[in-house]
């Protein structure tokens, strides 16, 4: 199964309908509106915690594809290479998870 590769954010956060976006070449792609559901009783903040969580999405996959690669690799070929990979991936899992939750974070790379 494939996807409309990343990054997504999001557009019309002060908006009722958000939306999910990404861009290619010049063009701003949408992926999907984030409806409204105040007439169902949820709250602004949940549509938008909702848009936060799908525009996470593809950074989210990747970190946890990689975060998964490390830790099968240490279990079967264990050494101190591992424990700093492993890190770094943890690191990357972490900032994906925050962007999902709406709180940016950068994820630079330690020397």
């Amino acid at each position: 199964m494939t996807h409309t590769p990343g990054p997504w954010h999001i557009e019309g956060q002060d908006t009722f309908t958000p939306s999910i976006c990404t861009e290619r070449g010049f063009n701003l792609t949408t992926i999907a509106h984030i409806e409204n559901q105040e007439h169902r009783g949820r709250q602004p903040r949940e549509t938008l915690g909702n848009a936060h969580l799908l525009a996470g999405a593809p950074d989210l996959k990747k970190a946890l594809k990689r975060l998964e690669q490390v830790v099968l690799a240490a279990a079967i070929f264990p050494n101190s290479d591992d424990l700093l990979e492993a890190g770094a991936a943890l690191k990357e899992a972490r900032v994906a998870l925050l962007k999902s939750e709406g709180i940016e974070a950068t994820n630079e790379k330690e020397e």
